[in-house]
């Protein structure tokens, strides 16, 4: 049996990476950096018309069809006029919340999201928590200084120690690794 040895380009999809691409090339435009800052700047919802009328030199009606490709790529939420979900940001309540530098809490879509909100931002951020079905939190500590919004940037990150959801087990609920260690 043959190994079949490849290069990592090779193994790269080119309808994926192509995707991925738009899919960039979308975070990027003024339209959502406008709604990402709607969304940090004041908690809840916010209106499509809010979004509208921020493009006061542009067409209200391209910004009303750009809004509606970020729906349809599922890089945010409208439901009744309303953008309810900007990845990372959640409208709603979850148990996924980052304490901004000024004090104020935002909701994230996942505990992912909230680790990226502080580098997304190049702001410090008090904490951000993970409120636990135990009623307990996690703070991942983050005490970068304040730079401002630096719309341009993201952030990537997996999931480290404890759940696929990156939120800590209790130790009494680690598991023990074959050596009789508790597992992190």
């Amino acid at each position: 049996m043959a190994l079949d040895i490849r290069t990592a380009a090779e193994l790269i999809d080119p309808e994926l990476e192509a995707r991925w691409t738009t899919r960039r090339a979308a975070r990027e435009t003024d339209v959502l950096q406008r709604v990402l800052r709607a969304f940090v700047e004041r908690p809840g919802p916010v209106a499509v018309e809010q979004i509208v009328a921020a493009f006061a030199d542009g067409p209200s009606e391209g910004i009303r069809q750009a809004l509606a490709r970020l729906d349809e790529d599922d890089l945010i939420q409208i439901r009744d006029g309303l953008v309810d979900v900007a990845y990372p940001f959640s409208a709603f309540p979850t148990p996924f919340v980052v304490q901004l530098a000024n004090g104020q809490e935002r909701c994230a879509c996942c505990a992912i999201d909230a680790l990226g909100i502080a580098p997304m931002l190049g702001s410090g951020c008090a904490s951000g928590h993970v409120a636990t079905t135990a009623g307990r939190r996690w703070n991942s500590g983050s005490t970068r200084p304040a730079r401002g919004w630096t719309p341009r940037r993201s952030w990537s990150g997996s999931a480290s120690k404890g759940t696929a959801s990156g939120v800590p087990r209790p130790r009494s609920e680690r598991r023990s690794t074959s050596s009789g260690r508790k597992s992190t």
